[in-house]
């Protein structure tokens, strides 16, 4: 699959160190990331990738940065019922040349049930705006709340669920609006069209049939854009986002942050097992979104097991030999090529890295 030249990393490089990590079963390893470069973390199950990762890294991260709730963003779902073990480590550096943390996981992206691709990538509420300076609209007297089903607009019935439920005495039954049928909006909202389509057609529309109705919106277009590129081109705007497959959760996610451009900071981004489930066709889309936050000078970390994304790696980190107390250890790090040769890898053995890699 078509993929960038490799970074180097050599003396010039900045890096992300942590040293005498010790959490869990890690045995108290150090790693430097180096930024603005992908860096593979691998090894078997239960060997303390994550454990490196997201128990100890990002924790540290945490305490070093000072405000967490505005430096680091978590696409990781509600886990305030979850515990964590405390990070055990001695030193972290070079966490100052970092504005942002984002951690991507695979759960549903966006924290409200009526959560959709339109609202989270943003483009909802500019819909909304243009949908309310249409002519139907302006002689209905309607704004662009009356185009929400959160609002002004939504089925009074259903509340704009477009569902009711009903208990039956043991157990709820949710079934289908009998006054909107599930169209979630007012009738007569429904009469305001914006290029001969009503909200709830516009909403039905795929990322690939959106980028072409909203051929006029560059704002819109350039979001939608990144999504159809990427493979997602089949995504309907309005579409729940918890009916979203783990890995398209993840690439929604990222698209969003593609779409929004370079704040003018370096991020970290941290990818835990993307690929889980992803056919080699998707991986390549993953894979090119990866390269798009590369390119506007973020650092990425994959924790991956998947020899087509580690070997596209700059950078790769080796836990082993085994899981449990048999693991944590650092077996080995360097580039793909480097790793390949190292006797003491695991990866060696089972991995042929293309000849294009260096």
């Amino acid at each position: 699959m078509p993929w960038r030249t490799l970074k180097p990393v050599d003396k010039k490089t900045k890096l992300l160190r942590l040293s005498g990590a010790a959490t869990n079963n890690l045995r108290n390893i150090s790693v430097a990331i180096p930024l603005g470069r992908l860096t593979g973390v691998t090894g078997v199950s239960g060997s303390g990738k994550s454990t490196l990762i997201g128990s100890t890294l990002i924790p540290a991260l945490r305490a070093s940065m000072g405000n967490a709730d505005a430096n680091i963003q978590e696409f990781t779902g509600e886990q305030a019922d979850l515990v964590y073990p405390l990070p055990v480590y001695s030193k972290l550096s070079g966490a100052d040349e970092l504005s942002r943390v984002v951690e991507v996981g695979q759960d549903p992206p966006g924290r409200r049930g009526n959560s959709n691709p339109a609202s989270y990538l943003g483009l909802w509420d500019r819909i909304r705006q243009l949908f309310a300076r249409q002519p139907d609209a302006k002689k209905l007297g309607y704004t662009a709340g009356h185009f929400s089903f959160n609002a002004a607009g939504a089925c009074p019935q259903c509340k704009g669920n477009g569902r009711r439920v009903m208990w039956l005495g043991t157990t709820n039954v949710s079934y289908q609006c009998d006054i909107c049928h599930g169209l979630r909006y007012e009738k007569s909202i429904l009469q305001a069209k914006c290029h001969g389509l009503n909200i709830t057609e516009v909403l039905a529309l795929s990322a690939a049939e959106a980028l072409l109705f909203f051929e006029e919106d560059k704002v819109i277009r350039r979001i939608l854009k990144v999504l159809v590129e990427t493979g997602m081109d089949y995504i309907k705007l309005g579409q729940p986002t918890s009916t979203l497959s783990g890995g398209e959760a993840q690439r929604l996610k990222l698209a969003r942050e593609i779409g929004k451009g370079n704040r003018g900071g370096h991020t970290l981004y941290v990818l835990d097992e993307p690929t889980t489930g992803l056919s080699p066709h998707d991986i390549s889309k993953m894979l090119l979104l990866m390269d798009s936050l590369l390119q506007q000078g973020n650092t990425v970390i994959v924790i991956e097991h998947d020899p087509s994304v580690l070997s596209r790696c700059d950078w790769l980190i080796e836990l082993g030999p085994d899981g449990g107390t048999r693991g944590g250890r650092l077996l080995c790090k360097g580039t793909p090529k480097q790793v390949a040769a190292n006797k003491h890898s695991l990866l060696a053995s089972s991995i042929e890295f293309p000849d294009a890699v260096t």
